[in-house]
């Protein structure tokens, strides 16, 4: 017996955060029971479908994570009577999804990336417009080497004229 609630207007309007999972009930044993999850599971934002499988005691739920996490799809089951599989791979399972969950909230808020090559805090045009004067970008280049403790050396190759080695400062 299959018991079926879907909240799709569309079946195109699936997106990006929403998840499936399926979840082991061992106390699910009658009709009754499926239309009291299905009751108690169609309160929450972000339930998009429900279908309870009474033969296999499991029931298939698909969320969205932005609105809804598994701790909550839990508590919910719990309050209405109906406890998950304790075993311990369940409550591996039950993290997992938590864990999920939880990452997949945190990206859906989370700002948008830079785009390309060209992340937002590292432009060249702005050093360029900070630098317009040569003379100012080498007074900033020899006081960066000397607060960080930099000499200057020349060393000189008979073939070719000098060249300029910076080196650390040594006591």
């Amino acid at each position: 017996m299959r018991v079926y609630m879907n909240n799709h207007s569309d079946p195109k309007d699936s997106v990006a955060w929403d998840i499936r999972h399926w979840i082991r009930i061992p106390a699910l044993n009658h009709q009754a029971d499926a239309i009291t999850i299905n009751n108690a599971l169609a309160k929450l934002p972000g339930i998009l479908q429900v279908q309870v499988y009474l033969e296999r005691k499991k029931i298939r739920v698909e969320y969205d994570q932005t609105k809804v996490d598994f701790l909550l799809l839990k508590n919910q089951l719990e309050a209405v009577g109906f406890p998950l599989s304790d075993s311990w791979w369940w409550r591996r399972k039950w993290s997992w999804f938590q864990y999920l969950d939880v990452n997949a909230r945190e990206n859906a808020n989370a700002p948008a990336p830079p785009c390309c090559s060209n992340p937002k805090g590292i432009n060249a045009a702005s050093r360029r417009q900070r630098y317009s004067d040569p003379n100012d970008l080498k007074i900033h280049r020899r006081l960066w080497r000397e607060q960080r403790g930099f000499q200057r050396a020349e060393v000189w190759f008979p073939l070719c004229s000098s060249v300029r080695i910076y080196t650390p400062l040594t006591i």
